[in-house]
C-alpha cells in the first residue's frame, strides 16, 4: 500500500521507554498515522545506553542517549536546583540561566555530533512536511530548533498537552523562567496543540498568537483485550502509576474507609488496595497513618506489562488527579484514557484548585464510576455510599459497569487520531 506523499517528525522526551505515561502519549498516535500511510519518524532523547535506530509499528525511531543534566525539572541538576531556592528572585533568575545555557550547550552538542558522525546523518537535508515538538521537557524543543538547522521543515507546531508543562509557561513559582521559555518557543513555532484551559490560558496571556493557530487535542487511550478479572469475592482497588503529595488527594477516600471501617461493615477480606507506581510508598504511608495498612499493599514500581495486568485484575481503578481551571479536561493525565481502555469502574478523587463544578459533572457524565471534589465536605460520604453499593453487587455476581460511551469514545485513538490529521491537513495548507 502506497505512503501518503505527507512527511512528520515528531520530537519527544520519551516513545521507546514503557515505563512511563508519557512514552505513550505519542506512541498510540505516532502508531494511528503510521498506519492511515503518513510517513512517521520519530527523535526522542530516552536512550539509556547510546544512540539507536529502530522500525516499531510502521514508526521509524530514533533514539538519542539521555546524559543531560537539565532533561527534567524533577531530576538533574536544575531539577535539584530549582526544588530549593528562591524561584522569584532575580538572582537565582540569572543563575538559573547560567547553568541551563551550559546544559543546553551539551545537548546541541550530542545532537550535532549524530548529525555529523552518528546515525542522524541520513536525515541530514530531508524533507519534512511538518515537525511537532513535545514539550514534556524543554530538551525536546531545545532538539527541535537544533534538527532544524539540518533538515528542512515546512511547518513546526508544539504539542503542550502534558499537564505537567505549566511550569515552562510562566505559572507560579517559576514565573520569569516560563515566560522567557514561552517566548522563546513562540519565535520557533507555528501553532500550538493544547488541551487544557490553564495552559491555553497562559499562552494567550504571555505571547502575541497572530496567525499562529491554537489547537484542542486530547490524550487517546488504545484498547485492551483482556478476559482477566478479579475472581476473588474481596472487592480490589488498583491506584498505578505517579504519585504526587502535593497534586493528588486521597484522604477523602481514606476518611470513607476509617468509617466503614468503625462501623464494621468492611474488612480487609471484604476490601483490598492494591498500589503500584512511582512514589508508591508516599501513598502507602498516607494509608498505614491512619492505621490502614491491613487494607492496603504496596507493589511498588512496575513494568507496565505488570501494571495492565494489576488493572485487569482490579474492580474499581483509583485516579487521583487535580484540575485548575474549569475545562473538562484540566488536570486530567495521560492515565486518564488508560485507565478507560481498561473498562472499569473508576473511583476518581480530584484536588479541585478551583470553583470547578463543571469538571466533577462532566467525569460523572461520563457513567464510569464516581467523581469528587477532595476538598467537598461531603466527599467522604459519597465514596462510602458508593463502595458500600460496589461491595454489594460484588457479593452479588460483579461490579456493574456501564459508561456513557458517546463520551468515553472522545478518548479513543481513532477518534483523536483522526483529529490530528484535521489538524494536520489545516497546518499544511496554510
Amino acid at each position: 500500500m502506497q505512503k501518503k506523499s505527507i512527511d512528520v517528525l515528531i520530537v519527544v522526551t520519551n516513545y521507546l521507554d514503557e515505563s512511563v505515561i508519557s512514552s505513550r502519549r505519542w506512541r498510540y498516535l505516532a502508531e494511528y498515522l503510521a498506519n492511515h500511510l503518513y510517513n512517521v519518524t520519530i527523535i526522542s532523547h530516552d536512550g539509556k545506553k547510546g544512540d539507536m535506530k529502530t522500525e516499531k509499528n510502521g514508526v521509524t525511531v530514533f533514539s538519542l542517549r539521555n546524559d543531560v543534566g537539565f532533561i527534567s525539572e524533577k531530576g538533574g541538576r536544575l531539577g535539584k536546583l530549582i526544588k530549593y531556592k528562591n524561584y522569584l528572585s532575580l538572582p537565582f533568575f540569572a543563575y538559573y540561566y547560567y547553568l541551563e545555557r551550559k546544559e543546553k550547550r551539551k545537548l546541541f552538542e550530542q545532537v550535532n555530533y549524530s548529525f555529523g558522525k552518528g546515525m542522524l546523518r541520513e536525515l541530514i537535508d530531508k524533507r519534512y512536511d511538518l515537525i511537532i515538538s513535545s514539550v514534556y521537557n524543554m530538551d525536546a524543543f531545545y532538539i527541535s530548533k537544533e534538527i532544524k538547522k539540518n533538515i528542512h521543515i515546512s511547518r513546526h507546531i508544539c504539542d503542550v498537552r502534558d499537564p505537567l508543562v505549566h511550569p515552562f509557561f510562566g505559572s507560579k513559582p517559576q514565573t520569569m523562567i516560563g515566560k522567557c521559555r514561552l517566548r522563546e518557543i513562540n519565535k520557533e513555532v507555528d501553532g500550538y496543540i493544547a488541551c487544557y484551559d490553564y495552559i491555553i490560558n497562559e499562552i494567550k496571556a504571555n505571547v502575541s498568537l497572530g496567525n499562529k493557530e491554537l489547537f484542542t487535542l486530547t490524550h487517546a487511550y488504545k484498547e485492551y483485550l483482556s478476559d482477566s478479572s478479579n475472581k476473588k469475592n474481596c472487592l480490589q482497588i488498583a491506584s498505578v502509576g505517579t504519585y504526587y503529595p502535593t497534586n493528588h488527594d486521597p484522604h477523602p477516600l481514606i476518611d470513607a474507609i476509617l468509617l466503614m471501617d468503625e462501623k464494621r461493615i468492611i474488612s480487609p477480606e471484604l476490601l483490598k488496595i492494591v498500589i503500584a507506581g512511582r512514589n508508591s510508598d508516599l501513598l502507602y504511608n498516607c494509608f498505614c497513618d491512619k492505621g490502614l495498612e491491613e487494607y492496603v499493599f504496596d507493589c511498588g514500581f512496575v513494568s507496565h506489562e505488570e501494571a495492565l495486568a494489576l488493572e485487569n485484575n482490579s474492580d474499581i481503578l483509583l485516579f487521583l488527579s487535580f484540575i485548575e481551571e474549569v475545562s473538562a479536561f484540566s488536570g486530567v493525565t495521560g492515565k486518564f484514557p488508560e485507565y478507560l481502555a481498561m473498562d472499569k469502574e473508576l473511583l476518581m478523587v480530584f484536588d479541585v484548585r478551583k470553583n470547578s463544578h463543571a469538571q466533577i459533572k462532566y467525569f460523572n457524565d461520563l457513567s464510569v464510576g464516581i467523581a469528587v471534589d477532595s476538598k467537598s465536605d461531603d466527599s467522604k460520604q459519597l465514596i462510602m455510599t458508593w463502595l458500600i453499593k460496589k461491595l454489594f453487587e460484588k457479593q452479588n455476581g460483579g461490579v456493574a459497569h456501564q459508561p456513557n460511551m458517546e463520551l468515553v469514545k472522545e478518548y479513543d485513538v481513532n477518534i483523536v487520531g483522526k483529529r490530528l490529521e484535521n489538524i494536520i491537513d489545516k497546518v499544511l495548507s496554510d
